[in-house]
């Protein structure tokens, strides 16, 4: 299936192609208002488990860890005030510095005419081995549900 604009319908027409079409004035916008409007859906989202601490960690009592959807490996250090949000992934061996965050939702807007929305990050983290996060960083989760 995709979603063009007008014009690009003749030129698909012309190389036969076996894809379904939707033609719309504005194709992106059709296409994050799609994705938004699966958020709850559970075949379009990832599915949920409770999270996993690996062994030998080291995690601050004033550390947030979501209780769902957080992988971490084994020899982790989160010091104090780091918030870890669903769908993260932290390999072995990483340390995550006071006050970062991982795994929020950044303020991602699209316009529609004179209307602003926001698009919903459904997307992931994932921190590899022996990954240092610095202080106060913030690292974002990707949009989509199959990307991190």
């Amino acid at each position: 299936m995709l979603i063009v604009d007008g014009k690009l319908v003749d030129e698909l027409e012309r190389k036969n192609n076996s894809y379904g079409l939707i033609i719309a004035e504005d194709p992106r916008n059709l296409y994050v208002k799609l994705h938004n409007s699966l958020q709850n859906d559970p075949e379009y989202i990832r599915p949920r488990y409770e999270t996993k601490i690996g062994m030998n960690c080291n995690i601050h009592e004033t550390a947030v860890i979501s209780p769902y959807n957080v992988t971490i490996g084994d020899n982790v250090t989160i010091e104090e005030h780091v918030s870890i949000k669903e769908n993260t992934v932290i390999g072995d061996g990483c340390i995550i510095r006071a006050g970062s965050r991982i795994g929020i939702t950044d303020f991602e807007f699209k316009r529609e005419g004179d209307r602003l929305y926001g698009v919903t990050h459904l997307g992931g983290v994932v921190l590899g081995k022996e990954v240092e996060i610095q202080g106060n960083t913030l690292v974002n989760k990707a949009v989509y549900p199959w990307d991190d």
